[in-house]
This record gives structure tokens, C-alpha cells and sequence, in this order.
């Protein structure tokens, strides 16, 4: 649909094709098709590149240019399996936003955009710091987000659940206290908090009641990600309490509830095998099972070997 709209779009209206090619790359990377949506990014920015006179190309590069296209752009590097290129493009993304926020500050115009445009930023990088283990360059750069009074609420719980991660309880006490104090927090939010909390303290009861309870929302229907999410954790939460049935079944049926969106969240996968493995020795069979139901939704680059535990 949205390459259909790209193709009838007025060409001088520069704003909504961009927002189209926005979501026309959200669309396939969704779709796992990795290797067609860098293609398609970098012969966007090619074209882009080749504008003239300079003034429009820099007016696209700048005011125009949606924050998800320039992400996608570095996010190239991390399918390229360049995660340091990939780090060092968000860096100088982020860096880019910083200067204009700057820039308007100074001229006495609105700098919000650009500030929250440099603190979204912030976070993926973030979270890429977290997926490489360097959790005390991740850790740093957050805290300087979260000193900024303009900081999203995310901010503060991502930054709690690091420090949750790494073991340092005493530093994720004063976020969670932070949390827990203000009014801007949204409950989903709070409740997540709550439920990591749990777990790094032991309380698996604890942890499994908020997770049930948030299942159980009826508000929760049409937050497809939220519920794997919240399955894969609960099936964790089971296992640690040798309870290996019920996690079964609650990641069967979050795979079965929603298989196209199960796919992407590899975890809930290794975890289901894992579960077979120490369940029954017919884990094996039930594991091809599921490869089976997986290669009907799987993208370009499939599956990860290790995801299913086949080899």
C-alpha cells in the first residue's frame, strides 16, 4: 500500500513521500526482509544525496527527514553485521540532533524536536551498548538523558532495568523509588518495573501474579508484543519455580495466539525448546514441529540454527 501511494504522491510534496518511505521500510524490516530494506535505504539516500541545488538537499537532510528513515540508514551497518558501525552511526546521528537542538536553543526557537529526536536516539544506542555488554558506557549515557527535565519516562526504566541487569540493586532502587513517585509514568511502565524487580529479588509468586494480572487486563488485547513479552517472562517465572507444563503451555499458546509476531521474539523460541528438552525425550520431534509452523512466517533471513536448539 505504501508503495502504491509513493507511486501516485504529488513529487513536490517531499514530507509525506518520506513518511511513506518511513513506513515502507518499517513495513519490510517487520517482515524480517533485511536484505531488500537496505537495498531499498540505500538507494533512498543515494537519490537524496544527488539533490540539487544544495538548499533543497539540505532542507530534506534536515527539517524534512523523519528520525525513523535516518535510524533505518545506520541500522544497515547492524544487518551488515557491523555492530561497531552501527554503534558509531547512532553516535553521529545523535550528535547531529544535539547540535541542532543547540543551535535552535540559541536562536531562541523551539529545540524540543531535535531534543527528543537526540534522547530516542539515546535509547537505541542504548540498548545496542546493553547487547554488546557494555553496560557502563550504556548506563552513563543514560544517566546523562535522564538529568534532562525533558526526558521521557522510558528513559528512567530502561536505566533501572540495566542496572537490575548488572546485578547493582542500590542504583536501580533510586530509579524504581523515582518511578513509583511520579505521576507521568505510565502504568504499564510501572508494572514492568515491578515485575524485574521481583525477579532479581527471588519473588517469583510476586513476579507471576503482576504478570497475570497485566494478562488479564482487558485494555491488553491489542497489545500483541506486550503479551509475548509478558508470556516469555511468566514461562521463565514457571521455570524457576520447576513448574515446566505450565510454561509450556503458555508459550504454545502465545506462538499459536500470534506465530507472525512470536517469530521476531526469538527468546520466546529458544525458551519453548528449552522447555521440551528438559520436559520429555521427545523434544526433538516436538522441536520440528515448530520449525515447520516458524518457516510459514520466517523472512528473508530466517531463523537463527540456535533458536531452536537443533543442531
Amino acid at each position: 500500500m505504501a508503495c502504491d501511494k509513493l507511486v501516485l504522491s504529488d513529487p513536490t510534496d517531499i514530507g509525506t513521500i518520506l513518511e511513506l518511505w518511513s513506513l515502507r521500510l518499517n513495513s519490510l524490516s517487520r517482515l524480517r526482509f533485511y536484505n531488500q530494506t537496505s537495498a531499498e535505504c540505500t538507494a533512498l539516500f543515494n537519490a537524496i544525496s544527488s539533490l540539487k541545488p544544495p538548499s533543497i538537499r539540505d532542507r530534506v537532510t534536515g527539517d524534512l527527514m523523519p528520525l525513523d528513515l535516518e535510524l533505518f540508514r545506520a541500522r544497515t551497518r547492524y544487518w551488515a553485521n557491523d555492530p561497531l558501525g552501527y554503534v558509531d552511526s547512532l553516535t553521529l546521528l545523535q550528535k547531529k540532533y544535539n547540535n541542532r537542538a543547540r543551535r535552535e536553543s540559541a536562536s531562541g526557537n523551539d529545540a524540543s524536536p531535535w531534543v527528543d529526536k537526540a534522547a530516542r536516539v539515546g535509547i537505541v544506542l542504548a540498548s545496542q551498548l546493553v547487547e554488546m555488554k557494555q553496560y557502563t558506557t550504556a548506563t552513563r549515557l543514560l544517566e546523562g538523558l535522564v538529568a534532562s527535565q525533558s526526558s521521557p519516562p522510558q528513559l528512567r526504566t530502561l536505566l533501572a532495568l540495566i542496572y537490575l541487569q548488572i546485578g547493582d540493586f542500590g542504583a536501580a532502587s533510586v530509579h524504581i523509588e523515582n518511578i513509583h513517585a511520579r505521576d507521568d509514568f505510565s502504568p504499564d511502565l510501572v508494572t514492568s518495573t515491578d515485575i524485574f524487580k521481583a525477579v532479581f529479588l527471588g519473588e517469583w509468586d510476586t513476579a507471576i501474579d503482576l504478570i497475570q494480572q497485566r494478562r488479564n487486563d482487558p485494555g491488553s488485547e491489542d497489545k500483541y508484543i506486550q503479551k509475548v513479552i509478558d508470556a516469555n517472562n511468566l514461562a521463565v517465572a514457571y521455570l524457576s519455580q520447576g513448574r515446566l507444563s505450565e510454561g509450556i503451555s503458555v508459550l504454545e499458546e502465545a506462538f499459536q495466539g500470534a506465530p507472525s509476531t512470536a517469530v521476531v521474539a526469538e527468546p520466546l523460541l529458544f525458551n519453548l525448546a528449552t522447555l521440551y528438552e528438559l520436559q520429555s525425550h521427545t523434544a526433538m520431534e516436538r522441536k520440528i514441529g515448530i520449525l515447520t509452523q516458524v518457516a510459514q512466517w520466517a523472512g528473508d533471513t530466517g531463523l537463527r540454527q540456535s533458536a531452536l536448539k537443533l543442531s
